[in-house]
C-alpha cells in the first residue's frame, strides 16, 4: 500500500502533516519481453514484404528496364526500406487483428505513395531517356498484387508456430471461452493464440456451471498471471462477469492490449480505439499506451529535448523575474510546494513565489474576517481573488510565467512537460477513483486541465480529465496539448 502524506493547504509550509492512506499498486510497463514478442511476430512479415519488393523489382526491370538508372540491388534496398518505414507508420507490424481488406488497403496506399514519388522523379529531363515512368507503372501494378498476396501466405505459413503467434487470455465465462477460443484457433493467422480463461467466481451465485477445461483461475488472478507469463493480450467478456458490476480494471491493469465486446461500455471515452476482426466477429481493441516501453522512451526523449531548448531560451526571462521578485517583495524568489506525483510519491515542485511571505497566516486571518469565502476554498481549493497574491504574482499567474522553474523539475525527472496537474497533499480523497489514474504517470507542467478552461472548470471536472488523459495518452496527444498551451498562455484563458 502506498502511503501518501497530506496536509491542509493552509499549513502546507508549517510542517503539520496529517497522514492519508490511499491504496495504489504500481503498474509496470511491459518492458523488453513485449518488444521481443512484437519483433518475433513482425519479422516474417518484414521478410515477406522485402521479398515482394525483390520479386516486383525483378519483373518490372525485365519489362521496363532500369529505374532512374539505379542498379537492381540499390533499387531493392531503397524500396524495401521505404516500404517497411511506411507500413510501420500505418501500424502493419504486426497488424494483429486487422481485417485483411483493411490491411490490403494500407499496403497499396504505401505502394502508391512510393511509386508516385518515383513517377514524378522519372519525369525529370535527365531520367526520361531511361523510360523510368514505364518501369514505375509496371512496378506499381505488379507490386500491388504481390505484396498483399505474399503477406497472406506468410501469415498462413507461420500461424502454426507458437513463437510467431501471441498468447491471449480470456476474462469471462467458460462457455463463451470455449466458443471464442475455437474461433481464435481457426484464425491464428490474425496473430493470437488462446491460452485459457479466468472465471469470475461470483457467477456461481447465479447458477452457472463452470467448465474447467481451460480454466486458469479466478479473474482477480489474471493480471498477475499475465505479468509472470509475459501475456500482453486479454479478451474481456462482460457476459462472464457478475451482473451487478462491470469488469474491474485492476484485473487487466498490467495487460497492454484489451479486446472488449462491441457492446462494452466504458465510462471514459477513448480516442484511440480500434476494431479487432475475427472472421465475422469484431471487438473493440483498446491499447494501454502507458504500458508500451517505446512510447515511454519517446515521451521522456521529448521532455529532455524540449526542456533543454527551453532552459536556454528562457534563461533571460527567468533571471529578470528573479530580480524583480527580489526587489519588490520580501521573501525567497522560488516557492517549493509539496505535491504528489507518480506512484503516489511526494516531491517538491518549484515555482516562482507569487504570494506574501506570511501567506498561510494571512489567509487564516482573512477567513476570520470573510467566513463566506471559506466555502469557495473548501470546494475548489482556490480563491478567484486570492488576497495573498502580490501584484507581480498576479501578472505571473495570469501569464503562467510563475511555472517556468518547473522546467528544471522536468529535467530532473520529477515532472513531465505534459501530464496531470500536480496534486496537493490533501487532494487524494477528492480525486476518488481517479487517484489511481493520476498515479500512473508523472504530473505535467501543462495538460488537459490547463488548456480546458483551467480555473473556470470545477474540481470534479478536473479529476475526470485525469482519467481521460491517462486512458487516451499518446505522443500525438502530447504534441496537440503543447501546441494548444501556447494559445492559452498568450490569451491567459482561465487564469487567475
Amino acid at each position: 500500500m502506498t502511503q501518501v502524506a497530506g496536509n491542509s493547504s493552509l499549513d502546507l509550509q508549517s510542517g503539520e502533516v496529517r497522514q492519508i492512506e490511499m491504496s495504489y499498486q504500481p503498474v509496470q510497463p511491459a518492458g523488453f519481453a513485449y518488444l521481443w514478442q512484437q519483433t518475433r511476430t513482425s519479422l516474417p512479415l518484414v521478410a515477406g514484404d522485402a521479398f515482394a519488393v525483390t520479386l516486383a523489382t525483378t519483373l518490372s526491370y525485365a519489362v521496363g528496364g532500369n529505374l532512374l538508372g539505379w542498379s537492381f540491388w540499390f533499387t531493392v534496398a531503397f524500396l524495401s526500406l521505404a516500404t517497411v518505414f511506411g507500413l510501420r507508420l500505418l501500424g502493419l507490424y504486426p497488424a494483429i487483428g486487422m481485417h485483411p481488406a483493411y490491411e490490403m488497403k494500407r499496403i497499396v496506399t504505401v505502394i502508391t505513395v512510393i511509386c508516385s514519388c518515383l513517377l514524378f522523379a522519372s519525369l525529370e529531363r535527365e531520367f526520361v531517356q531511361h523510360r523510368s515512368w514505364w518501369t514505375v507503372m509496371v512496378l506499381w501494378l505488379i507490386w500491388s498484387v504481390l505484396a498483399p498476396t505474399i503477406r497472406s501466405i506468410c501469415r498462413s505459413l507461420f500461424q502454426r508456430f507458437d513463437w510467431w503467434t501471441q498468447p491471449v487470455i480470456f476474462l469471462g465465462s467458460g462457455p463463451l471461452f470455449q466458443k471464442l477460443s475455437r474461433e481464435f484457433e481457426r484464425h491464428r493467422s490474425h496473430g493470437l493464440r488462446p491460452i485459457g480463461f479466468f472465471h469470475d467466481t461470483r457467477q456461481q451465485w447465479f447458477g452457472e456451471a463452470v467448465d474447467e477445461a481451460g480454466l486458469l483461475g479466478d479473474v482477480n488472478e489474471a493480471a498477475e498471471y499475465a505479468r509472470r507469463n509475459h501475456i500482453f493480450w486479454a479478451v474481456v467478456l462482460e457476459e462472464g462477469m457478475a451482473e451487478d458490476e462491470n469488469p474491474d480494471p485492476a484485473n487487466y491493469a498490467s495487460i497492454p492490449h484489451r479486446l472488449f465486446q462491441r457492446t462494452a461500455a466504458d465510462a471514459v471515452p477513448s480516442i484511440w480505439d480500434e476494431l479487432f476482426y475475427l472472421d465475422r466477429t469484431s471487438f473493440i481493441h483498446q491499447t494501454d499506451k502507458l504500458l508500451l516501453p517505446q512510447n515511454l522512451w519517446v515521451k521522456r526523449s521529448m521532455d529532455l529535448m524540449a526542456t533543454a531548448l527551453l532552459v536556454v531560451a528562457t534563461a533571460p526571462i527567468v533571471l529578470s523575474i528573479a530580480v524583480i521578485l527580489k526587489l519588490t517583495s520580501r521573501g525567497p524568489v522560488f516557492y517549493r510546494s509539496a505535491r504528489i506525483g507518480a506512484d503516489g510519491k511526494r516531491f517538491a515542485m518549484t515555482k516562482f513565489r507569487t504570494m506574501r511571505r506570511d501567506a498561510d497566516a494571512y489567509l487564516s486571518r482573512y477567513f476570520e474576517r470573510h467566513p463566506e469565502r471559506r466555502a469557495e476554498w473548501d470546494k475548489e481549493q482556490k480563491l478567484k481573488n486570492d488576497p495573498r497574491v502580490t501584484w507581480i504574482g498576479k501578472f505571473l499567474r495570469r501569464t503562467s510565467l510563475d511555472e517556468l522553474p518547473q522546467i528544471y523539475d522536468v529535467l530532473l525527472g520529477k515532472m513531465s512537460l505534459v501530464g496531470p496537474r500536480p496534486m496537493l497533499l490533501d487532494e487524494p480523497e477528492l480525486y476518488g477513483p481517479h487517484f489511481q489514474s493520476f498515479c500512473r504517470m508523472l504530473p505535467g507542467m501543462t495538460g488537459l486541465w490547463q488548456v480546458s478552461g483551467r480555473n473556470r472548470i470545477s474540481h470534479d471536472q478536473r479529476t475526470m480529465l485525469v482519467s481521460y488523459y491517462v486512458q487516451n495518452w499518446s505522443p500525438w496527444l502530447d504534441l496537440y496539448l503543447l501546441a494548444k498551451t501556447f494559445k492559452v498562455v498568450i490569451t491567459g484563458d482561465g487564469a487567475y
